[in-house]
């Protein structure tokens, strides 16, 4: 959509520059480059823009399979967390200075 209207509006343009220049040959000449030139500018900017979506896309699936590394790096070291009971019992010896023996 965008790509259209850039080649539309550089069209115009480029057309409203044209008109009365030289004689009609010529003229006829300048509108038809006019033309090709603002199909030019459509065709490039419709390539930028599928250019960013592909890097765009490249950049989420990257994301996305770093989350997934991430989460099951998680799901395999479980094990390796205190219980709750264990990081209640860490908390108050925190707060009370530790195990004293009697």
């Amino acid at each position: 959509m965008l790509a259209a209207i850039a080649a539309m509006a550089s069209v115009f343009l480029l057309l409203s520059l044209v008109e009365g220049v030289g004689n009609q040959a010529e003229e006829a000449r300048l509108q038809i480059e006019a033309i090709k030139t603002g199909l030019t500018v459509g065709a490039g900017t419709g390539g930028a823009l599928a250019l960013l979506l592909t890097a765009r896309k490249r950049w989420l699936n990257e994301r996305e399979r770093l989350l997934q590394i991430r989460t099951s790096q998680v799901g395999t070291c479980t094990h390796l967390m205190p219980s709750s009971e264990e990081r209640t019992r860490r908390a108050i010896d925190e707060l009370f200075g530790g195990e004293e023996e009697a």
